[in-house]
């Protein structure tokens, strides 16, 4: 019986602060390719925190492509009493939120091992591999600290107080792990820009790939089922993200009422998962539908005849809006949305910057179909061309040759 051959690959290790399957936010969609594109260079160990119980049923999916895998459950609420220690011992409380010894004592096991590589996804499993003695590279996604910083802005005390400790303390991390680590990653130019900044930050060391998205199946000729309502306006994403109910609550509030009282029959979709009460009342006001969860979001965006993408905080890329375009939709984008998207304002998309922008855009392109096609056309031919995810991850991978790992 011949033996199977010899896997000479290197190996690695990747720690991921939220399980990377099944790819449903923003987050998980850059880690599950990150995930698939470090399997297939090396033996891979692979561990993640679980903040679903559901989503323990997905971890055998993810072990299929692996050495070795570990799997942490995190309870969000006690997570978040936890962080709070975080007050008396100067760090992030993003670092004491993902505190565990389970993982702890897994890591060091597998660094004890011997890995030749180890990578993590966003800075909060970064303490982790403080110790690794192989090359380490983090891919931070986006500059958490930014977010931080512009939710202290926002909000009142004593949160807002709080919110900008946090925004300090996590830029002064993100600036050390770029000096720790072998090379730091980034989702666009502009969120490596900010961790550059920081005087005590590493810039050589600093670069960034961006996210791309999957044209073959986000495509309005793909085969999926039509959805059978009218849809005018749509907004998708995880509705329990903080900046997304912040950007429906907003539309609905300041946008809204004035285009359904021009056009009573308006319709506006928020289609994503784990929609928050406030979100859920949104569905109270005439025209809007809130769906939850839905298995397939390209029947919805297919019918659509605008996506909007009103943001009032956003960091990096937002995938909504690739998805939007790759389906060939128009785009209405505010400009913190639109950050980081590779595509010419006005050809590919639009930004419009507050709320009679947005009315106004919304209005021309309803009563204008063939610009609002023209630009979805657009939109489509572009991001077929330019934005693949092999060619985000041949940014990634040209660095790690250039690191002979």
């Amino acid at each position: 019986m011949s033996q199977a051959p010899a896997d000479n690959r290197k190996s690695a290790l990747l720690l991921v602060h939220r399980i990377p399957w099944p790819p449903d936010k923003g987050d998980k969609i850059r880690s599950w390719r990150l995930f698939r594109y470090l399997a297939d260079r090396y033996r891979l160990s692979c561990g993640f925190f679980v903040d679903d119980p559901a989503d323990m049923v997905h971890v055998d999916h993810l072990a299929q492509f692996c050495d070795d895998v570990k799997a942490v459950k995190i309870d969000p609420r006690l997570a978040r009493l936890r962080s709070l220690t975080a007050l008396a011992n100067g760090r992030p409380m993003t670092f004491d939120f993902y505190r565990s010894k389970e993982m702890t004592d897994w890591v060091a096991q597998t660094l004890g091992r011997g890995v030749d590589a180890a990578f993590g996804f966003s800075a909060a499993v970064m303490p982790y591999l403080e110790r690794a003695a192989c090359p380490v590279f983090a891919d931070l996604v986006d500059a958490d600290s930014a977010k931080w910083s512009s939710y202290g802005d926002q909000a009142s005390f004593p949160m807002s107080a709080l919110y900008a400790r946090e925004g300090r303390v996590l830029a002064d991390a993100e600036a050390a792990i770029s000096r720790r680590a072998s090379h730091t990653f980034l989702i666009t130019a502009e969120e490596a820009a900010i961790v550059k900044a920081h005087p005590q930050a590493d810039p050589e060391n600093i670069g960034w790939y961006g996210n791309g998205v999957d044209t073959d199946y986000f495509d309005p000729e793909a085969d999926f089922t039509p959805l059978d309502q009218r849809v005018d306006l749509i907004f998708n994403g995880a509705m329990d993200y903080q900046p997304n109910v912040e950007a429906v609550t907003w539309f609905a509030d300041a946008v809204w009422p004035q285009l359904r009282q021009a056009d009573p029959d308006l319709t506006f979709a928020i289609v994503g998962a784990r929609p928050t009460a406030t979100v859920s009342k949104l569905a109270d006001l005439p025209g809007i539908t809130v769906t939850g969860r839905v298995e397939d979001m390209r029947p919805w965006l297919a019918a659509a005849r605008i996506a909007v993408a009103p943001l009032q905080i956003a960091r990096g890329v937002q995938n909504k809006v690739l998805e939007a375009m790759a389906m060939a939709r128009p785009v209405i984008a505010s400009p913190g949305a639109a950050t980081g998207i590779a595509a010419i304002p006005g050809e590919h998309f639009f930004i419009a910057d507050g709320a009679e922008a947005f009315r106004d855009r919304i209005v021309a392109l309803l009563q204008d179909e063939n610009t609002a096609v023209a630009i979805g056309q657009a939109a489509r031919t572009h991001m077929v061309a330019t934005g693949s995810w092999g060619a985000q991850l041949t940014l990634l991978g040209n660095v790690l040759d250039g690191h002979g790992i």
